[in-house]
């Protein structure tokens, strides 16, 4: 049996549905929610590429300098990173809109 002001109800899942519909978040509110997104992706990238410089790293301790495929490697630890650079800049880029946003500390 659920009751009108049961979190799990219908009812307040409209209520709150209604109450979102007539007070929107404000500008202030997206911007800091955007803000938080692009800030947990960002530190996602920073795990992925810190991965990829790894496994790069073992494969050249597994393959040698010698091997045919070190040209590629070398590529792909420079394209890695030059996207952690990318993403330091997102990162520091998020953190002044985030200031703007929220005023100073």
């Amino acid at each position: 049996m659920q009751f009108k002001d049961d979190p799990g109800s219908a009812s307040s899942d409209l209520q709150a549905e209604q109450n979102h519909n007539q007070n929107p978040p404000s500008d202030q509110q997206v911007r800091t929610s955007r803000a938080t997104m692009v800030e947990a992706v960002s530190h996602k990238l920073t795990s992925l590429f810190t991965a990829i410089i790894g496994n790069v790293e073992l494969a050249f301790m597994a393959l040698g300098e010698e091997n045919l495929a070190t040209p590629n490697l070398h590529a792909i630890k420079k394209a890695t990173y030059t996207a952690q650079g990318w993403n330091a800049k997102l990162l520091s880029l998020m953190e002044e809109c985030r200031r703007e946003v929220e005023g100073p500390a």
